[in-house]
């Protein structure tokens, strides 16, 4: 994101209507309750229960100025339900990171419970692209929100399967290669251009985050689970090689 010279951060042009930063922060502030009554809930079965509602609310919040910020670029003059749904599926993910940070939680609610918030999460991110498509409210701002929110939906679940036990840490590596490729885009441009829509693209991107449900709802002997995982890591890893192969032979 770049800044025009003499505008602060929290100057948007005027093209991003009042209502729209209305209704994100309504969204955000309703949320951030949510968030925080789910951390008190949540921690009743931690060892901190006074902190971890404080500490979601904090992540919630930096999540939340980091959409504020993208905001910046919103070309309609809603924020729509697409991007309601999205926020609803971030708050989620912060309240299922409760679990990543105390493993013991898992103990006490049980994996199906876990696995249950995470399929949710998971069913609506079908329901934000429709939602977009079907009010015509597609964005590149909301395509970067829903990518985001995935992103960081397979971090947690990663996190929670190592966190407790049920995988190596070879399971973390499942997202490292989209962090690895945001980062490696900002030196070299030409990663930043444009692909066609990919049927195998988003379907490896369904797996990514369906295999560690999976593997939280369905317990499996010890050797089972890090196999299915790499062997996800290697189509991950060769679905990448291909798209940069492609950006590569059509760069400028």
């Amino acid at each position: 994101m770049t800044v025009e010279p003499n505008r602060s951060l929290l100057d948007f042009p005027a093209t991003v209507e009042r209502r729209v930063l209305a209704t994100a922060a309504v969204t955000s502030l309703l949320l951030a309750i949510v968030v925080t009554v789910g951390g008190a809930v949540v921690g009743v079965h931690t060892q901190i229960p006074s902190a971890l509602p404080l500490l979601l609310l904090g992540v919630w919040t930096i999540g939340s100025v980091a959409v504020f910020l993208g905001l910046r670029s919103y070309p309609h003059g809603r924020f729509g339900p697409a991007n309601v749904v999205t926020s609803v599926r971030a708050g989620g993910v912060v309240v299922l990171s409760s679990v990543a940070i105390d493993p013991s939680i898992m103990d006490q609610i049980g994996r199906l419970m876990v696995a249950g918030l995470a399929v949710f999460l998971l069913a609506l991110d079908g329901l934000d692209g429709f939602l977009a498509r079907r009010t015509g409210l597609v964005s590149a701002f909301g395509a970067r929100f829903d990518m985001e929110v995935d992103a960081l939906l397979t971090l947690v679940l990663s996190l929670v399967l190592w966190r407790t036990g049920i995988v190596a840490s070879v399971v973390l590596f499942l997202i490292l290669p989209y962090y690895l490729f945001c980062i490696t885009k900002r030196s070299l441009p030409w990663l930043s251009g444009p692909l066609p829509p990919s049927f195998r693209r988003k379907t490896i991107c369904v797996v990514q985050i369906a295999l560690p449900i999976c593997l939280l709802a369905i317990p499996l002997p010890k050797p089972v689970p890090t196999v299915a995982v790499a062997i996800v890591l290697m189509v991950i890893l060769w679905s990448f090689v291909r798209d940069i192969h492609r950006l590569w032979s059509v760069r400028t």
